[in-house]
């Protein structure tokens, strides 16, 4: 992979729009320096050209991305701008932008940071899948109460949205939500209905299968 700058624009080759929009958000306001900064912290950044989140850095009722990949958005903010790319991805892209910038040390300490990863990430594959089997059995739940399946993303009345793919354990998801419905009781009427209505499908699936 080649970063490179023409006509006042970064790009990447082999072209790819997805990376390319990847490129432009990483680009828009930070210098090289700063995130190569943010990716070792794992922490998220945003700017007019848009956002790049970690799935730490969501509010509860974002969409959240597969296990490994990070949540781009680009503006306008809507689901055709919205796309993951892999954490592993992102930071090749990250290197090769540092080394396109004659940062050899930033680039050094970003291509180690994901070789790092890359051991990592291969360790929670079966238990992702298994969390991933689990979610699917909740989808069905969540249709019955008014959710609107689409090919990637299941999506409430008011725009709370998962993708399908979630692969998190959904003990953890009910006390996310339990605890989201505690501290904002006072949120819009929209919103806390549909966190009952996740709530209620997560509490019906999990109790079926104790």
């Amino acid at each position: 992979m080649r970063v490179f700058k023409e006509n006042q624009r970064w790009s990447v080759s082999p072209f790819e729009e997805r990376i390319d929009n990847l490129l432009w958000v990483m680009t828009g306001a930070f210098r090289p320096e700063d995130l190569a900064v943010f990716a070792i912290r794992r922490h998220g950044f945003g700017s007019d050209s848009g956002t790049l989140s970690y799935p730490e850095d969501l509010d509860p009722g974002e969409v959240i991305p597969p296990m490994g990949h990070i949540v781009v958005s680009i503006p306008p903010y809507d689901d055709a701008r919205t796309f993951f790319v892999s954490e592993s991805e992102y930071l090749e892209v990250l290197a090769a932008y540092c080394e396109a910038q004659g940062l050899p040390e930033e680039r050094d300490l970003v291509t180690e940071f994901r070789r790092d990863q890359s051991i990592e990430d291969n360790l929670p594959v079966r238990n992702a899948a298994r969390c991933i089997a689990d979610f699917q059995k909740l989808l069905p739940l969540l249709e019955a109460r008014g959710w609107t399946r689409g090919p990637e993303m299941i999506r409430s009345k008011g725009g709370l949205a998962f993708t399908t793919q979630y692969d998190r354990p959904l003990k953890g998801l009910l006390s996310i939500t339990r605890r989201s419905l505690q501290t904002h009781a006072n949120e819009n009427p929209e919103w806390v209905a549909d966190h009952h209505s996740l709530l209620s499908a997560l509490e019906e699936l999990l109790e079926s299968m104790d």
